[in-house]
């Protein structure tokens, strides 16, 4: 499976996975020598204290797109809660509501290295570069058990916050008959080469120094490719930026990563009540 221009796709996503890695783990000589418990404690007061008088203004970046503020909020656990209007309250207006303590136990928004967006046109990707845009909201879906939690976040006085929170079935959503499509998709390999359109597309887009390419993928080389690719199993975070649902037969799923290159877009279309791969763009 070769590109008319000689680039390797399978190339291209190692190089990725190697620079992801690469960047979380570093070398520790042989000679470190382990701090006393003593020690530790006392650089841990040292630190606290630092933590204290911690005045640096934010970045003025981390305001203008989305997904800048989404990157320091999900990497930065003191950022984060600044940036949570608690007690965080329920968007069904029931009086359910969540304390600062609860939020930390929670968990919900961990570093993590790329989330999906749902999009029915390519136009509608102009959103995510749109310093305009005032309201975003950020699902968390259980692929396997088919529920959503649905976090609003709204732009104010200048500045992202999370206001307030929601808790539904993926039926609900106006992406739900393609997320019950997608987790069985991604849960079942028999179900999965079923639903790919063989041989498949891929199309490599051009970066700074290689050019872009295109070739199909066959069924026997699926697994080894697939297993490369960022296709969320269990849980998924998307980023809803107020894009319409007008389709209910194409549905362009995005994944995109928060402090790396990745770039892939899975296009599906669906043909007689039926879903389908047909492309895929990174």
């Amino acid at each position: 499976m070769i590109f008319s221009n000689s680039k390797n796709p399978f190339l291209c996503l190692l190089l990725t996975v190697v620079v992801l890695l690469s960047s979380c783990h570093g070398s520790t000589p042989d000679t470190e020598q382990v701090p006393t418990d003593s020690v530790l404690e006392a650089e841990e007061e040292f630190v606290d204290s630092l933590m204290l008088y911690d005045d640096e203004p934010e970045p003025e970046t981390a305001d203008m797109l989305f997904a800048d503020f989404f990157y320091a909020f999900t990497t930065d656990s003191r950022y984060q809660l600044q940036r949570v209007s608690f007690p965080l309250t329920s968007a069904k207006g029931d009086g359910e509501s969540m304390t600062q303590a609860e939020w930390k136990e929670r968990g919900a928004f961990e570093p993590q290295e790329f989330y999906a967006v749902i999009y029915d046109r390519e136009t509608d990707m102009a959103a995510q570069n749109d310093t305009s845009v005032h309201a975003v909201a950020v699902d968390h879906i259980n692929l396997l058990q088919q529920t959503m939690d649905r976090y609003h976040f709204q732009r104010v006085q200048g500045k992202w916050m999370l206001t307030d929170y929601d808790a539904k079935s993926i039926t609900h959503s106006p992406q739900g008959s393609f997320l019950e499509f997608y987790s069985q998709f991604a849960n079942d390999t028999l179900f999965q080469r079923q639903s790919i359109d063989f041989p498949l597309r891929l199309v490599s887009e051009a970066g700074d120094e290689e050019e872009g390419g295109e070739t199909e993928l066959t069924e026997e080389e699926w697994p080894e490719f697939r297993d490369q690719m960022p296709l969320p199993t269990s849980t998924m975070t998307a980023i809803d930026y107020g894009q319409a649902a007008l389709s209910e037969n194409r549905k362009i799923l995005l994944m995109e990563g928060l402090s790396n290159s990745l770039f892939v877009k899975y296009k599906f279309d669906r043909t007689d009540g039926r879903w389908q791969l047909y492309e895929i763009d990174f």
